[in-house]
This record gives structure tokens, sequence and C-alpha cells, in this order.
């Protein structure tokens, strides 16, 4: 299914985190434990109360800690310092821009089994653009990649590329070539096979070749 534009970034944990209200969990506690000393100091304590005592600083620090677990879950699997943006971001100097994410497919020939067959190869791209605003840096990409939410990695698709610069109407490529020249503009298709139909979100991955990595996510 064809889209004309990414769709709405999707919510991080991070942004889960942020809100949970600490001051009212806190202010919670303090009432509670407020009356508990309240209960006590008046010679009334009852089981419930002790129970009471016990539980309410168990119910905090999971209330705490679980949203902190999510989070370091979340990110498992990707380096220290990794950047995540959605559409647009910068990896060291260079400004990236995501525009657009499309599924494509054209009809080509297979051979099976001594037999040419028409088949429909099918492919996914993503319209890209990238800007090296450094006036003598050149900066090079180690790695241009897809990882869906299955946790299938996608490299760049070089012989749909090929077939597709051949296309009739027309087809605007980023390029095979890794390197960003000092105070040039790039933007083109990103090409990769087709994702699996399971996925529903999708993260590009730039890597330089010094290991600094910039990730985009957005629906499929």
């Amino acid at each position: 299914m064809n889209q004309d534009q990414i769709k709405e970034p999707l919510e991080s944990p991070k942004g889960k985190l942020r809100k949970i209200n600490f001051s009212k969990v806190l202010e919670t506690v303090r009432l509670v434990r407020n009356l508990i000393l309240s209960v006590v100091s008046r010679g009334r304590q009852t089981k419930l109360g002790l129970i009471i005592m016990i539980l309410v600083p168990v119910l905090v620090i999971a209330s705490i800690s679980i949203p902190l677990l999510l989070r370091e879950k979340e990110g498992a699997g990707e380096k220290e310092g990794t950047a995540v943006f959605e559409k647009t971001g910068k990896l060291g100097d260079l400004e990236i821009s995501i525009l657009k994410a499309t599924e494509g497919s054209y009809s080509t020939f297979e051979v099976v089994e001594g037999e040419a067959q028409r088949v429909q190869q099918k492919y996914y791209t993503v319209y890209t653009r990238v800007f090296n605003p450094s006036n003598t840096e050149k900066i090079t990409f180690s790695s241009i990649k897809l990882v869906d939410d299955l946790g299938k990695e996608y490299q760049q698709d070089i012989p749909t590329l090929f077939d597709l610069r051949s296309s009739p109407q027309g087809f605007k490529e980023f390029g095979m070539d890794m390197v960003m020249y000092p105070r040039v503009i790039r933007e083109g298709n990103v090409v990769f096979p087709a994702i699996a139909e399971g996925a529903k979100k999708l993260k590009m991955v730039f890597e330089t070749e010094t290991g600094e990595q910039a990730m985009f996510e957005f629906a499929k």
C-alpha cells in the first residue's frame, strides 16, 4: 500500500515516562503516612494499618520502576548514544530528512525450472534528503538499513535499484555513493526489499564509518 507521507510520529516510551506526575505520587504517600501516624499516636494501631504501612512503599517503588524497566527493554540492542528522530534530525553535522515511504512492485521475468516466467517484484522505498553543511569535511556512511518491529533487518536492494533505473516513468534514486561531500544536498529513493507482512513499525538506521548512528522511526 502506497503512502504519500510518513504517518504521525509514534509515541516513545520516554514520552510516556514524562507523563507520570511524580509530585502527585509523593503527595499521596505523605497523606497516607500522616494518616497512619495519626492512628498509631492514638493507640488504635491495627493489623490493617500495619499492612498499609508495608504496602504503600512497595506500590510507590513499583509505579516508578516499571516504566523505567520498560524503557530499558525498548532501547535494547541500540548503540549507546544513538539518536532517535522522527522525520528530521542530525547525525553529526549531517542534516537528514525522511520525506516519504512507499511500497511498490514492478513486472519482471524470473527463470523457474529452465523457463522464464513473469513475476511481480515487490520493494520498499524511503525518499531521503541529506545535507552536509560543512565547507571542508566529507562524511561517509558505513550502512543505511531498515529494521522492523519483528527484528528483521533490510539492507539496500541493489538489483532492484538497477531495474528501477530503467523504469519508463522515471525514478529518482538517492544513489549508491556512501560519501557525503561538503556543501552537497542529495535526495532520492533508498531502495529496500519488500517488508514482512506482519511488520507495523520501521526504523531507518544511518551509521557513519566512525560508528555514529541516527535512527528515524515511523509506521510502515
